[in-house]
């Protein structure tokens, strides 16, 4: 009962950090009228998502090979454990050497289509420094961003340990693609200051259109396909040198277990073939895991899924972040709102380029994938489901019993 209720929890710790998008209410938020057949949901992009840009990158002559280092280091992750327990990450910016004459202004940029977006910086209490001059662009149109104010406001009413809501903005056309833009307003004071701190977004948009998680007939039951990574029917590309590649390792010392993986190395910028493993199936559930944190060879990377033309966004890192084990497999999608009666194709994508800096490497590490089918009832006792695998190091051949035992087994049948 103990180890049922440590995966039920583990479980659920690994949902609540999927790409499905979550529903929070930012505060003071006002939906715009809709008509009834249309539905507003909020999904919070962190700070860590593939699909946030932060410019400029970490160039080669200012950056040793550990690295970038204050004050040429134009973002810095910063990684702390929230109130609730889950690890969070924030990135803050300096202003030294950002001119416009020298540098591009540091700033993040995010496209999406929605009717209102929330801002978010980092946790007073994460800030050690005093905050830069920010402004928050849309479009051409620039809005300045009283952080100071906003930060002060924050310790009064003694909420300091959780994001603070810099700049929102409601009332945007949701059928409309719109990009938003934090920056530093003015990079050219001597003061050395944090510059700008960024957390997360919120962005109100039309809920996608999904199916119904599928409910079973009463002549029919589910059953777990599992195509771990050396299963024929995953395709991998490119499939040349220094991409994909298998590894076979331990994580008790007893058991070895196989994963394929990529690093951004072989992924040079302007390459035509993408990095990516693409597989068709039948199923009412997918489920995607990595490799355990414990045999990762380099950090995790950006990724993506896509699902027939609909993408997600794999926020590798904040998945890892808050592992409940460093030995276990990682869920890292799940998605139970599929059609079981028709073919699914699905892909996953590697969005990491070979960086110009030596020794910054990313990866991305596929464990297995679970496809659950809904098949005829049969004799199977509840709950029990069928699993096919192609190849498992983990499962080891029975040996052949001995002669004498089976010449005494064929005395006792009367033979």
């Amino acid at each position: 009962m103990q180890m049922l209720t440590l995966s039920i929890s583990t479980w659920l710790l690994a949902t609540s950090l999927l790409p499905r998008g979550h529903c929070d209410t930012p505060p003071t938020q006002k939906f715009p009228k809709l008509s009834p057949a249309k539905r507003l949901i909020n999904r919070t992009i962190s700070s860590t998502n593939p699909h946030i840009s932060y410019h400029p990158e970490c160039q080669l002559g200012f950056c040793s090979q550990n690295g970038c280092t204050d004050p040429y280091n134009p973002w810095t992750p910063v990684s702390y454990k929230s109130p609730n327990g889950i690890i969070e990450t924030f990135f803050k910016s300096n202003n030294w050497h950002n001119y416009p004459d020298t540098e591009e202004i540091r700033h993040m940029s995010f496209g999406f289509r929605g009717s209102a977006v929330y801002l978010y910086g980092a946790p007073v209490n994460q800030v050690l420094q005093s905050p830069g001059s920010h402004e928050v662009c849309v479009g051409s149109t620039c809005h300045p961003v009283y952080v100071q104010s906003l930060y002060q406001r924050s310790r009064i009413q003694r909420t300091d340990d959780v994001p603070v809501l810099l700049w929102a903005r409601e009332g945007l056309d949701v059928s409309q693609y719109h990009e938003i833009r934090l920056r530093i307003r003015d990079p050219h004071t001597s003061e050395r200051i944090i510059g700008i701190t960024f957390h997360h977004l919120v962005v109100t948009e039309e809920a996608p259109e999904e199916q119904e998680p599928w409910v079973l007939g009463n002549d029919q039951e589910f059953h777990e396909i599992t195509y771990h990574d050396t299963h024929p029917s995953l395709s991998y590309t490119p499939a040349k040198l220094h991409n994909w590649e298998t590894g076979i390792a331990s994580v008790d010392g007893l058991h070895n277990q196989t994963f394929h993986y990529i690093t951004s190395d072989g992924n040079l910028p302007g390459s035509v073939e993408k990095q990516a493993v693409s597989w068709s199936f039948k199923g009412a559930r997918l489920a995607v895991y990595g490799a355990p944190k414990k045999l990762l060879l380099h950090p995790p990377g950006h990724a993506e899924i896509c699902i027939e033309t609909r993408c997600h966004a794999i926020d590798m890192n904040r998945i890892y972040n808050n592992v409940a084990s460093i030995n276990e497999r990682v869920l890292l999608y799940h998605n139970d709102r599929l059609d079981p009666t028709n073919t699914t194709s699905a892909m996953i994508r590697f969005l990491e380029q070979k960086s110009p800096i030596p020794g910054v490497v990313k990866g991305f590490y596929l464990s297995q994938i679970v496809v659950t089918e809904v098949r005829p009832s049969s004799a199977l006792e509840p709950g029990e489901n069928v699993s096919y695998t192609f190849f498992d190091p983990e499962s080891e051949p029975e040996e052949d019993p001995p002669l004498l035992d089976v010449v005494a087994g064929l005395l006792l049948k009367g033979f």
